[in-house]
């Protein structure tokens, strides 16, 4: 049998690439697990936070140095245009206050049960435990590709793939497609932009925090610099202290940018305009301990103010430099294990941006986090599965002679 479609890996951005065909079609989703959307599972806390909601404008920096390339997906296939799919397949959603979108039941399992049963309708069979180990092109009009897992071979006239990054390896997302696509299509080693963790905890040399587990800000500045002292990035926003490492929004996000031996500098009164020496004054002049002094003038954890006190020695200059400039010396970023994205992947340069088809090989797509594409915590690594799965999903539908039904 030669398929219309096979798409390789069953996860979110699969399952909305099977979805989005524009009909039937004899199609067949090949997923290395033992059941599909093991991910999207446990995303959100397995509440799976889908999107976010506001003006799809605002998405555009929240996938870093991507973010310009991939501006005309996200417009065509938005946030809105996400909330939609789900809604008309009577899966009502809400956003919280902080802007994140989440089904009303709060059960990913209600978003992945939407996502197969729109597979399935559109003609896709859902193989499971079938993981891809090879891929051949083949000089053919009506097949244009043979795809091998282990002693079955299966051909199609398009593939997508959409095995995800190399986080959470557990799940299936291992990262392993890349090397079979470096191996099998001609051309494509070039295209493989390293992968490497991101939004995962950091953790830094003589971690002094242990003691404040738990305790977080709402809002800090954390500015990464490179060995060689330049500064990479500077991100704002919450920070979590935990017993061993550093982790909250602000340094998951700027963790794409940190390694081994880069340093790390955080500043815990980013929007108040005053130096060191302003601070120094506040704590000469107060009567109370520098620990209360900080607490009750900046509204600091009062553990945390403690702590520099005790660990400064309570020399006033040396906590003043700590709260604008906190230094530390980045030991290692975590691994995959506990990163919930990947930095790195297929290069955006290697596809047809429209529809994420590979330009050297027509019939040939990649979408999703298989893709040099990481976004912020919020729900826009999600919302990027999407919008890359319909983008491919209109291409193949367009070369079928399938179009919507107006």
């Amino acid at each position: 049998m030669i398929y219309d479609v096979i798409i390789a890996g069953g996860g979110a951005a699969g399952l909305c690439c099977a979805c989005g065909m524009n009909g039937k079609v004899s199609g067949l989703i090949l997923e290395g697990s033992s059941f599909p959307g093991q991910k999207l599972l446990i995303s959100g806390g397995g509440m799976c936070n889908l999107t976010h909601a506001g003006s799809i404008k605002d998405f555009i920096p929240c996938y870093f140095e991507a973010g310009p390339l991939i501006r005309s997906c996200l417009y065509k296939y938005s946030n809105v245009k996400l909330m939609e799919f789900f809604q008309s397949r009577g899966l009502t959603l809400y956003a919280r206050d902080d802007g994140k979108v989440f089904p009303e039941s709060e059960k990913a399992r209600d978003v992945l049960n939407v996502l197969v049963s729109g597979a399935r309708e559109n003609g896709f069979e859902i193989l499971t435990d079938c993981k891809v180990s090879k891929i051949t092109a083949l000089d053919k009009d009506t097949a244009r590709w043979e795809v091998a897992s282990g002693e079955k071979t299966f051909r199609c006239r398009n593939l997508v793939i959409a095995c995800g990054g190399s986080s959470f390896p557990k799940t299936g997302s291992d990262g392993s497609i890349l090397g079979i696509l470096s191996r099998d299509i001609s051309g494509f080693s070039g295209q493989i932009v390293k992968p490497k963790p991101a939004l995962a905890p950091v953790y830094v040399e003589d971690y002094p925090y242990g003691r404040l587990s738990g305790v977080s800000f709402s809002r800090i500045s954390a500015a990464a610099f490179a060995q060689s002292g330049k500064m990479i990035a500077e991100i704002t926003g919450p920070l979590l202290f935990a017993e061993k490492f550093l982790s909250g929004p602000a340094i998951l996000h700027i963790s794409r940018y940190l390694e081994p031996g880069s340093r790390l500098s955080i500043n815990y009164l980013p929007d108040r305009n005053i130096t060191v020496k302003e601070i120094n004054q506040i704590l000469s002049e107060s009567k109370k301990s520098p620990a209360n002094t900080l607490s009750e003038t900046f509204g600091l954890p009062k553990s945390f103010t403690q702590l520099l006190e005790d660990q400064s020695r309570g020399k006033i200059s040396a906590i003043s430099r700590r709260l604008l400039a906190d230094t530390l010396t980045v030991s290692e970023v975590a691994s995959f294990n506990a990163a919930m994205a990947t930095r790195g992947g297929v290069s955006l340069n290697a596809t047809d941006r429209k529809t994420f088809e590979v330009t050297s090989h027509p019939g040939l797509f990649v979408i999703g986090e298989t893709l040099d594409v990481d976004g912020m915590t919020g729900g826009y690594n999600l919302q990027f599965a999407f919008s890359s799965a319909m983008a491919a999903a209109a291409g193949i539908s367009k070369t079928l002679g399938l179009f919507p039904v107006k």
